[in-house]
C-alpha cells in the first residue's frame, strides 16, 4: 500500500518497469511469488507488460523491501547488476552500445541518466588516474534499500564497461561505504577491487581505458539512438530532475558563502514562493540540496587544501567545527582528520 507521507517523487510513474521485473525473477528463483509481491505493491499484470513502461517508485521500493524481509539481502544488488544486459537499459542503452568510445558512452550516461534512474544522482570527473563515477541520493531511503541501490548500479557501470569493451578484465574499481556485508564473498571474484569504509559511492575507471573503442560501435545507429533519447527527454517535461541540477549549478562556493534560497530564486527568474514550491515537488529541499553540495565541497577542500578542519568549516558556512565534524560523519562515518588522513597519509 502507498503510504500518504510518502515523498513526492515515490508517487511518480518513474522507474522502468523492466527493473521491477528483474527483481520479481530474483525473487521466483528463491522460491517467493512474485503475483503477490506484485499485489502488496500495488501491481497489475498489466503493469509490466510493456517493457517501456513506467512503475511508480514506491512500488519497485516495495518490492525490494519485501524481498529482502523474505528471503535476506544476499546480496540483491550486486545479483540484480551482474545479471542485467545493456539492452535492458531502452533507447539509452543503446547509444551506450553503439557509442565511438567508452568517454563518448560515459558522456552519454551522464547526459541521460535521468531516463533510467530517478532517485540516485550521478556525477562524473577525472581524479587522478580515475574516471569516476559517483552516486549519491538526496532523498531519503532506508540504509538497506541505498546500499543494495548503489551496489547495483555500481556494477551495471561495471558490467557496461566490460560489455562495452569486450572485456573479461576486471577493469577498476569500487569504493562502498560502510563495512564488507557478510554476502561479499559470495561476489568478490565476479568483481573488480572493492574498497569498503569509504566517504563516497563511486565506480572508478582507469583514465587509460576511456579513449578505447567499443566494440558495436556505430555512427548511425547511435544518432538514432540519441534522438529517441532526446525524444525521451522532452516527454520528461520541466522534471525535478533539471532543476535540481541546474540549483546544484548554482549552489557554488563564494567568499560569502552559498547563495541563499532568495538569491537561487533571482538566479533562475522565478519567485521565492514559485521556487521553493518546484523544489518541493521534485523531492527535495533547500537545506537537503545545501548539505549535498556542502559534503562535496568539503571532500574537495580536505583532499586538495592545507586547510585546517576549523577553516574548512568556516568556509562552509558552520557555526563551529564541532557542527561541521558532526555532519561529516553523518555523510561519511568518519571524521574530517580521519578522511583526510586516508586519502592524504602524509598530510602532516
Amino acid at each position: 500500500m502507498i503510504s500518504p507521507n510518502a515523498d513526492a517523487w515515490m508517487l511518480k510513474p518513474q522507474i522502468p518497469a523492466i527493473y521491477v521485473k528483474a527483481l520479481l525473477n530474483i525473487a521466483q528463483s528463491r522460491g517467493l511469488d512474485p503475483a503477490a509481491l506484485m499485489t502488496q505493491a500495488g501491481l497489475g499484470e498489466s503493469d509490466l507488460v510493456d517493457p517501456s513502461a513506467s512503475v511508480l517508485a514506491l512500488a519497485q521500493l516495495s518490492v525490494a523491501m519485501q524481498l529482502i524481509k523474505l528471503t535476506g539481502n544476499h546480496g540483491l544488488g550486486f545479483e540484480v547488476g551482474l545479471s542485467l544486459p545493456l539492452t535492458t537499459h531502452g533507447s539509452l542503452g543503446y547509444a551506450l552500445l553503439c557509442s565511438g568510445s567508452l568517454q563518448e558512452a560515459v558522456t552519454l550516461l551522464e547526459r541521460f541518466w535521468c531516463l533510467r534512474e530517478r532517485a540516485a544522482k550521478l556525477q562524473v570527473f577525472n581524479q587522478g588516474p580515475w574516471c569516476v563515477i559517483e552516486l549519491s541520493i538526496d532523498q531519503f531511503l532506508p540504509a538497506e534499500i541505498k546500499q543494495t541501490l548503489f551496489e547495483c548500479l555500481l556494477t551495471v557501470f561495471f558490467r557496461g564497461s566490460q560489455l562495452l569493451l569486450g572485456e573479461s578484465r576486471m577493469l577498476g574499481e569500487f569504493s562502498l561505504m560502510g563495512p564488507p556485508p557478510d554476502y561479499f564473498m559470495r561476489f568478490k571474484e565476479r568483481l573488480p577491487r572493492v574498497c569498503y569504509g569509504m566517504p563516497t559511492y563511486q565506480y572508478k575507471v582507469p583514465l587509460d581505458m576511456m579513449d578505447r573503442p567499443i566494440l558495436m560501435s556505430n555512427s548511425d545507429a547511435l544518432n538514432h539512438a540519441i534522438a529517441q533519447c532526446e525524444r525521451e527527454y522532452v516527454l520528461l517535461g520541466d522534471t525535478g530532475n533539471n532543476l535540481l541540477a541546474r540549483v546544484r549549478d548554482e549552489l557554488v562556493l563564494h567568499e560569502g558563502g552559498y547563495p541563499s534560497q532568495e538569491q537561487l530564486a533571482d538566479m533562475l527568474n522565478m519567485s521565492l514562493r514559485t521556487f521553493r514550491r518546484k523544489l518541493q515537488a521534485a523531492g527535495a529541499g533547500y537545506m537537503t540540496l545545501l548539505a549535498s553540495v556542502r559534503r562535496r565541497d568539503a571532500l574537495r577542500l580536505l583532499e586538495s587544501t592545507t586547510l585546517s578542519v576549523q577553516e574548512i568549516a568556516e568556509q562552509l558556512g558552520y557555526v563551529n567545527s564541532s557542527n561541521f565534524t558532526r555532519a561529516f560523519r553523518q555523510w561519511t562515518e568518519m571524521t574530517p582528520s580521519e578522511y583526510r588522513g586516508k586519502q592524504r597519509p602524509d598530510f602532516p
